[in-house]
């Protein structure tokens, strides 16, 4: 996938073929972010290049190599906000300063997997597996939200979305909350009754 940003194009793609610390990669990145374990049985490996005008020549290079639920590249996989480029990969969100991909932090936001991330206020909430993690942009968590069930569903239809400034997201068991900015509920509906 490509994006153009200021006079920039960014491109994410996900490298299953890449890994780690060898030298017959045929991508190479400047920057390689691997997962706490030690362990190179990585679910997903995100690549991500900055290009110059005309995309003639590559800015900068990354390579996020995570454990845990296997996510992918998409619309509401990552944001830029300020420069940062917020990207959820498996379980956790990366912080990276979009001139240099030099990682500004990472944040674990579920226990499985994410799924998509939305600026929301002032801040930033993802849509996890097991929770709602709502976080600020130096990566501080302001609150979680999890119910009783995951947080997808057999249709995959309007599993999360924002709403009025109301986050409204369905688990598996067909309920479907209503949060406000605070992360309390303030509504339920349960679509089996």
């Amino acid at each position: 996938m490509k994006v153009s940003f200021e006079n920039k194009v960014i491109e994410l793609f996900e490298d299953q073929a890449f890994v780690p610390l060898s030298s017959d990669n045929s991508s190479n990145y400047d920057y390689e972010y691997l997962a706490d374990e030690n362990n190179y049985s990585y679910v997903s490996k995100i690549g991500i290049r900055i290009w110059g005008e005309n995309e003639k020549v590559i800015l900068s290079s990354a390579i996020i190599c995570e454990v845990g639920g296997a996510t992918t590249v998409h619309d509401s996989s990552f944001l830029i906000e300020n420069n940062v480029i917020l990207i959820c990969v498996c379980n956790k969100v990366y912080s990276l300063d979009l001139e240099s991909l030099k990682l500004n932090w990472k944040l674990q936001v579920d226990d499985v997997t994410c799924f998509s991330i939305i600026k929301w206020d002032n801040h930033f909430v993802t849509h996890g597996e097991i929770q709602l993690s709502y976080f600020n942009g130096d990566g501080g968590i302001i609150w979680t939200f999890s119910a009783r069930d995951i947080f997808v569903t057999l249709e995959s239809e309007d599993d999360f979305r924002l709403e009025n400034g109301i986050a409204i997201v369905r688990d598996f068991s067909k309920v479907e909350y209503h949060l406000n900015s605070k992360g309390k509920v303030i509504k339920e509906i349960d679509f089996k009754k």
